[in-house]
């Protein structure tokens, strides 16, 4: 065999097993090449997973950022309020040590003022029992009272002014043991065409018993009073409630006229003793007042049928009043009186 021959079949055999191998390397790199594709595919696909989950973060990211900024601003504000708090509990503190102090401090004096308590109670319950028993024997006007041959009277004016008046006795006895005087009325019902016969009281009206106390009680009412009436109408009220006050209306009692310091002195009287103290009072009044008894009948005021009453009837200038000595809580309780008219 020739020797071109040998080297071309060794050419050939060697590209034979050269395109094999070469084959052979194909087959496995396309092999791994299809590895790698299927790789590529899954990391591919993992890929957009990620990208989407990455994007999914971020959001979340950034809405936690927001959260946070607004934490942050709410964390600023909160830690300048506790810093305030913390300013005002320091302060608060102090004050509460403070009065915790004075706490302590008035508790002691509670506890002092409690034991004084204690025994001005104790004082006070003694005093009281003590005060009991000096009321029960204690006066309170208005009252009359006999003592060391004086009587005394003692009421309140109706402006709150505490008044006593008294008198000796002996002068008291020379007034009322006088002889009585005895003198009688004929008085004609013209309504009725009767005649009663009465006593005639006005001449048991006798103002010198009253002489000084009355004008002391007008001078006093003209400087302490400021009144919205004249004083000579306030005086005419105010004998009627000093009246009113140490008498009592007694319509039992008899048809014989006392004498004004008797009826004042025994505390009461009917009608015509109360009438008679009234007028009295009134004529020794430093005023010129025009005073009347006036006989009438209190079921009929302005139609009489009877005589069974006494009253006084005054008059200065424009003004009159009648004065109603039995009734307690009105001094006028008339609108007008058709009655028997004696002026005194």
């Amino acid at each position: 065999m020739r020797i071109e021959t040998v080297i071309s079949v060794l050419i050939i055999s060697a590209i034979i097993i050269f395109s094999t191998g070469i084959t052979v390397i194909y087959i496995n790199l396309n092999y791994e090449y299809n590895k790698l594709i299927l790789k590529y595919s899954l990391l591919k696909e993992k890929a957009l997973k990620l990208n989407s989950t990455l994007l999914t973060l971020q959001q979340t990211y950034n809405e936690l950022t927001k959260n946070y900024e607004a934490l942050n601003i709410e964390h600023s504000k909160l830690e300048k309020e506790f810093s305030n708090l913390k300013v005002n509990y320091v302060a608060l503190n102090s004050k509460y040590v403070s009065l915790q102090k004075l706490y302590q401090t008035l508790l002691s004096n509670y506890q002092t003022l409690q034991a004084k308590y204690s025994q001005l109670a104790g004082k006070y319950e003694n005093l009281q029992y003590k005060y009991s028993e000096i009321v029960t024997e204690a006066l309170f006007p208005p009252y009359t009272v006999i003592s060391n041959r004086t009587i005394k009277w003692v009421f309140k004016t109706s402006y709150g002014e505490l008044t006593e008046w008294s008198m000796p006795i002996d002068t008291y006895r020379s007034i009322v043991t006088q002889p009585e005087p005895v003198s009688y009325l004929n008085l004609y019902n013209s309504e009725t065409g009767e005649t009663y016969r009465v006593r005639d009281y006005t001449l048991f009206v006798e103002s010198e018993s009253f002489s000084k106390v009355i004008p002391d009680l007008y001078y006093e009412m003209e400087q302490k009073l400021i009144l919205p009436r004249p004083y000579e109408e306030q005086l005419v009220h105010e004998i009627w409630h000093i009246v009113s006050q140490l008498t009592v209306y007694s319509p039992d009692i008899g048809d014989d006229p006392r004498w004004a310091l008797e009826t004042l002195t025994e505390a009461g009287g009917d009608c015509e003793d109360l009438a008679i103290l009234a007028a009295s009072m009134l004529k020794a009044a430093p005023v010129n007042y025009e005073v009347y008894l006036v006989y009438m009948d209190t079921d009929n005021p302005e139609h009489p049928e009877k005589v069974n009453h006494v009253i006084v009837y005054v008059k200065y200038g424009e003004y009159s009043t009648f004065v109603e000595a039995t009734n307690k809580h009105v001094m006028n309780p008339y609108a007008s009186v058709k009655g028997w008219y004696y002026k005194v």
